[in-house]
């Protein structure tokens, strides 16, 4: 499947991949303009929440997608991540899991080895 990106108003996009469908800045223009029809956001698997304002993030279309979706997962800065709490919203601050292609590096014994872990000034971890 080939990504898609669709704005649905001001800030607020969906994302879908193979992966599945993720909404990015739920606000208030989008929940509660009545410029979309919300049934067609589709499945979403993922909200992602850029920062606090309100026109990137409304606790209420927050809820509404976690109670529309099943095992919705929302990410957000820690500021997003306490505002939803006092909603009692959970989210996490930690980056969202990715799948991670395996990449094929031969060491010098021929078999394959672990992708490297970058550190500063270009040092290898491993």
């Amino acid at each position: 499947m080939m990504p898609t990106i669709r704005r649905l108003t001001d800030s607020c996009l969906v994302v879908t991949t193979d992966d599945g469908a993720t909404l990015i800045d739920p606000g208030f223009h989008t929940f509660d303009t009545g410029e979309i029809e919300l049934d067609s956001i589709g499945d979403i698997r993922r909200v992602l929440v850029t920062h606090e304002h309100g026109d990137h993030v409304n606790p209420a279309f927050v809820r509404w997608l976690l109670d529309r979706g099943e095992d919705v997962t929302v990410h957000a800065n820690q500021a997003v991540v306490d505002l939803l709490a006092e909603h009692e919203i959970a989210a996490s601050s930690l980056p969202p899991r990715r799948r991670v292609a395996a990449r094929r590096t031969s060491s010098m014994s021929g078999f394959p080895r672990e992708p490297s872990l970058q550190t500063g000034a270009g040092r290898s971890t491993t």
